[in-house]
Formats: structure tokens, C-alpha cells, sequence
């Protein structure tokens, strides 16, 4: 499918909440479940499914970007036109980020599993006080697959309740949507065989694909805006896949360009990227620069134990690997799509190298250190709370029996420790009081 132009809108979605909608508070919030890759992910949702309120537009000839705002003046809320439905704009450029408010902020994703009776009003609590301390930014993760069970056909649900929770606690938005994950391609059934292996023999920027996914954005980018967000990841650590099929690189790059491009004839204020990990910061490291350089800001996931040993960082090595980064970006911003710090199981012998006060530490000299950098804008705790066992073990039983490089019981521990608060009663760890004062 051709870019669009701004005065063709054809399939797209326009998205708006009433008045009633926007009113509801959080004690009127439900916990709603959603599955991301055989994953749950949960958030806080109004309790009136905001999917009643999705408009579908048919082509609209010779109609601007204005006609469209005059569906926001038609019982949907007024106060959401600027952001929400605002058309394209030629005087501001999508790498600086303009829709995301001045300054270094910081965020954090919740969980991926469904809270329990034992943890759920800590969590609760917990997310309470990082936005009374003043956090403004979410995330929000999706799967292509997902949004598009069969060929053009979209289940817009699957994005808008993720985003309208995010929206209704004010937060300004980062979307990782996924065609390409660390366990290999995100993808409509159709267009692949498995994970690793594309359908009919397609490079990763064929036109099919490449068609298909601008059909996807015409509705998600304008939905993305109308619930603030800034910022659109197409891919998350794709460096992973790459490393074991180099030929991969270049079409995953030209891909990037291509959505980035056809993102901004939608909204030029989007920025468009795709999620590295920090083995892009090697010296070896080919794939990294055209992925950057198809781009408009530079996206990272970053943890205080390196690959794949599971070892501390040091606080050199950490301030290094920032400055690293902004090399890499080449005066682009840089977002940390996630930025985490295991603290450790204790009585475990697993390889695992942390504690709770190496995580506080890590917590208080990075955020300090991206402070001081502005290229930074934003970074996301992964996660608020730890991931439960019975997510933990099967996720990483397969790497006892592939016996592969990195140790099943440190990349267990990781998980059942990655967050501010415990498991199984939400119990507060210190690094929870660093992460709120870092804010």
C-alpha cells in the first residue's frame, strides 16, 4: 500500500473517550489481562471498555486533517485535539520528540503477570507513589501478531486498552510494537513459518511486508497520539536474531526506514525506532549503525549485569557504556526502553552477581549520570515487581536443556528479582525508594 497523503485517510482509526470516560479516577480502575507471546500483562484499565469509542473512518477525498478534528469536537473530548488529533506538522522534527515534555524522565513496566491477592494493593500503592513523586512516562508492548490475527483484519482492542490505562494516569507514552524480538520474528502467522524463518522466502523489507505494516500504522500511529504517546519502537532487540543471521541486518534496517518514513506522512512528531540491546555498543557490532541511522532517536534495554555471565558492571564500566551510547546515537536522543538491575535470590547459588544494595547503587548512579547527559529523555524500570516462579522457571528451563552459553539459574534468579517490590506480598525493596527520589 502506498504513503498515505494528508488529504487521503483510508482505513484509519480515530479514537476519542467521552466525558464520563476521562472522569473516571482510579479507584474506578480495574486490573485487566492481556497476553503478549504467551506472556500476561497487566495494567490498570477503566472499567467502561474504552473499544466502544473507536470510530472507523472509510476514505475521506479531498478532506484535511481539520475535517478529521471535527470528530473530536462531536461528543468526544475537546480537550484531547491538540494532542490527539492534530495532523501531520512540517515545523517540528520527529528527533527531537516533540511530544514528549522537556527533560529526562523516568517510567518503569509493571509486571507480566496477573497480580495476586497477596501483592495486588501493594502494587497498586507503589505505582500510586511514583506518580504523586511526578512520573509522566509509560510504556505500552505489543506483538504485530497480535494487532493483526489475519491478514487485514485488526483487533484494535488489544492496543487501545493497554493505552487508554496509560492514558488515564497521565502518562506520555512509549509504544514497543514488535515484529522482531529477542526470540526472533513477531509476526501475522502468515508471514512467517516459524520464528526464525520468514514465509515464501521474503527478506525481512519485502513489499508485503512492508505494505502490510503501513496498513497497521495508519490506525496505530494516529491512535498512538490521540492517547500521548511520542515515541514508536518497530522492533525489540533484533541484534539477538542478527548475531545468528548476519544476511538479516540490512533488511531489518531498510525496514526501519521504510515504517519511520511512512510514520511521519501520518505525524511527523512520531519518532519511529527499533530497541537495541547493549551489544550494540561493541566494537564488532556492524548491525548497530544502520539501525541507528534509520532512526530518529537511538532506543536501548540496559541492566547492571552484562551478558552472558550474568556478572556486576562496574560503576566505571557504567558511566563508559552511557557515554558509549551517546556515541553510538550521534547526536540523536536516546530513550532506555529498559534499564534493570537483578537484585539477587537469596541463599542461591546461581551465577548471578547482585544484591539489593548493588541495585540501589546502580539505581542512584545511573539516573544521576543520564541526568548529566542530554541526549537522555527517557528510561523505563524493568519491572516495578518481580516476575513469579511459575513464569520464571519455564521461560528459563529451555536454556538448561539447550545448555547454552548463558546459565539457566542466573537468568532464572534475574527474573524472580528484577523488581522494586517482591512477589509474593509486594514487599518494598530500598531500590523502590531510590527509583521514586530518582524521579
Amino acid at each position: 500500500m502506498p504513503a498515505i497523503g494528508y488529504n487521503e485517510i483510508e482505513g484509519m482509526s480515530i479514537v476519542g473517550a467521552g466525558k464520563a470516560l476521562v472522569s473516571r479516577n482510579l479507584t474506578d480502575a480495574t486490573y485487566v489481562v492481556t497476553r503478549h507471546k504467551g506472556r500476561a500483562a497487566i495494567g490498570a484499565s477503566l472499567s467502561q471498555s474504552p473499544k466502544e469509542n473507536v470510530m472507523h473512518m472509510s476514505r475521506s477525498q479531498g478532506a484535511d486533517w481539520r475535517f478529521v478534528a471535527t470528530y473530536c469536537f462531536s461528543g468526544l473530548l475537546t480537550a484531547w485535539l491538540v494532542v490527539g488529533c492534530a495532523g501531520p506538522s512540517g515545523s517540528v522534527s520527529a528527533a527531537d520528540l516533540p511530544l514528549l515534555p522537556a527533560g529526562f524522565h523516568l517510567g518503569e513496566m509493571t509486571t507480566f503477570s496477573t497480580p495476586t491477592q497477596g501483592n495486588s494493593s501493594a502494587i497498586e500503592s507503589a505505582r500510586a507513589e511514583l506518580l504523586a513523586a511526578g512520573m509522566r512516562v509509560g510504556r505500552a508492548q505489543v506483538g504485530w501478531a497480535d494487532l493483526e490475527p489475519m491478514p487485514g483484519v485488526f483487533d484494535e482492542s488489544e492496543l487501545l486498552d493497554r493505552l487508554a490505562s496509560l492514558k488515564e494516569e497521565g502518562l506520555m507514552i512509549f509504544l514497543t510494537l514488535e515484529t522482531i524480538d529477542s526470540e526472533g520474528f513477531v509476526l501475522p502467522d502468515d508471514l512467517q513459518d516459524d520464528p526464525l524463518t520468514l514465509s515464501n522466502g521474503m527478506a525481512f523489507d519485502d513489499a508485503r511486508m512492508t505494505d502490510r505494516f503501513a496498513a497497521l500504522l495508519d490506525w496505530v500511529v494516529p491512535m498512538l497520539v490521540a492517547y500521548g504517546g511520542y515515541a514508536i519502537a518497530v522492533g525489540n532487540e533484533p541484534d539477538n536474531t542478527i548475531r545468528d543471521q548476519p544476511d538479516l541486518a540490512a533488511p531489518v534496517a531498510r525496514f526501519l526506514g521504510t515504517a519511520r518514513r511512512h510514520a511521519h506522512t501520518i505525524e511527523t512528531r512520531m519518532a519511529v525506532t527499533m530497541t537495541l540491546t547493549d551489544a550494540a555498543l561493541a566494537a564488532d557490532a556492524t548491525f548497530a549503525a544502520p539501525i541507528v541511522a534509520a532512526s530518529d532517536v537511538l532506543s536501548m534495554n540496559y541492566y547492571c549485569q552484562r551478558l552472558p555471565d550474568f556478572s556486576l558492571r562496574s560503576a566505571a564500566t557504567v558511566l563508559t557504556d552511557l557515554d558509549e551510547m551517546v556515541a553510538l546515537a550521534d547526536g540523536r536522543q536516546i530513550l532506555l526502553q529498559e534499564l534493570g538491575c537483578s537484585a539477587g535470590v537469596p541463599g542461591s547459588n546461581s551465577e548471578l552477581d547482585g544484591s539489593e544494595a548493588a541495585q540501589v547503587e546502580f539505581i542512584e548512579r545511573v539516573t544521576g549520570a543520564m541526568r548529566e547527559r542530554d541526549a537522555f529523555r527517557a528510561a523505563y524500570w524493568f519491572t516495578l515487581v518481580d516476575w513469579p516462579l511459575e513464569l520464571a522457571e519455564p521461560l528459563s528451563q529451555p536454556l538448561c536443556e539447550e545448555g547454552l552459553s548463558i546459565p539457566c539459574a542466573a537468568f532464572r534468579d534475574a527474573m524472580l528479582s528484577y523488581g522494586l517490590l517482591m512477589w509474593e506480598d509486594g514487599a518494598r525493596r530500598p531500590s523502590f525508594d531510590a527509583f521514586r527520589d530518582a524521579i
